[in-house]
């Protein structure tokens, strides 16, 4: 399988939802196989959009965090 198709979100602000590690978001610096590497990341706790009528993890990449949000 190949990861090419990530690097074109190299460098961009991204959400990773991970099995393992919660969802984060932060800047995609490196993408393959055994996961990705995301500089000045954050943990998304609670996660509400600003556009309370997009759905959640759509909302927030494209409205961003609402006031009830909780990132750390």
């Amino acid at each position: 399988m190949g990861y090419d198709k990530y690097k074109e979100f190299l460098d961009q602000y991204v959400i990773i939802r991970s099995r393992n590690e919660g969802i984060n978001a932060g800047y995609l610096k490196q993408a393959d196989e055994t996961g990705c590497i995301i500089s000045d990341a954050r943990r998304l706790w609670e996660h509400w959009p600003k556009d309370a009528s997009m759905a959640w993890y759509e909302g927030v990449a494209l409205s961003g965090l609402g006031d009830r949000s909780k990132v750390s």
